[in-house]
């Protein structure tokens, strides 16, 4: 396979980038600071380009099988865009090269719904501050990217940790899946909450899967409080 990953450069993408050529993949890295990227292997092509610019996003999209979005965006007070122009961009260049396969990084706390784990400080102290005021501006962006991809006709898969940690050791979780309908097709979805933490040696690598070419997503909660990590599902 041939898949793109924009937002290649963060922690999460470095390690999809090294699960994906470890499976034997074709990884196109897009990265607005190319010459940072460690990974350099010859089934690795780096881009220096942006997500919001729509000719870069239309080159590295034509000719791939799959379309990856771990992007990134700091907590601050000026407006976001870049979850949502992203995944525009994205959606865009796979309607045109008839590209079906997309996975992209969300967050759980675009729901607003209580951490099974989190306990009462969290829940109703920490969570809402982090939500409504420090990320507000990351999160409407993140749900303005949902809505778009889930409202899309392709393959798609949404990922919503509850946050991201580099650990020794991957540690136990269990799997939530929430089944809905989708209003703008004509199938079930499967919206998945993925509570993924980063293994940069461990982690198991993303596979072709076949899904009958309806949006699927898979979520995962942690057994523990505190710190765990997770293995990367079997996401393509």
């Amino acid at each position: 396979m041939r898949i793109v990953i924009f937002g290649a450069n963060g922690p999460t993408g470095r390690l999809l980038g090294a699960q994906c050529t470890a499976a034997g993949h074709d990884t196109v890295a897009v990265t607005r600071s190319p010459d940072t990227f460690p990974l350099r292997q010859d089934r690795v092509r780096v881009v220096a380009g942006d997500v919001l610019d729509r000719d870069t996003v239309n080159r590295v999209v034509e000719g791939s099988d799959a379309v990856l979005s771990a992007l990134g965006v700091p907590f601050g007070k000026a407006p976001v865009e870049t979850y949502s122009r992203g995944a525009a961009n994205m959606l865009s260049a796979m309607r045109r090269f008839d590209v079906r396969r997309l996975v992209v990084l969300s967050s759980g706390a675009v729901t607003g719904e209580d951490e099974p784990t989190g306990g009462f400080v969290f829940n109703r102290v920490l969570q809402p501050f982090v939500m409504k005021r420090l990320g507000k501006t990351v999160y409407d962006d993140m749900r303005r990217m949902e809505e778009m991809v889930s409202s899309s006709p392709s393959d798609w898969t949404i990922l919503r940790p509850s946050g991201l940690y580099e650990l020794a050791e991957v540690t136990d979780y269990s799997t939530i899946i929430e089944t809905t309908t989708a209003s703008a097709a004509p199938y079930q979805a499967h919206w998945i909450w993925l509570i993924m933490k980063l293994d940069c040696g461990q982690a198991t690598v993303p596979v072709p899967w076949p899904i009958q070419s309806r949006p699927i997503s898979s979520a995962t909660t942690p057994r523990i409080k505190s710190r765990w990590r997770m293995r990367f599902p079997r996401l393509l």
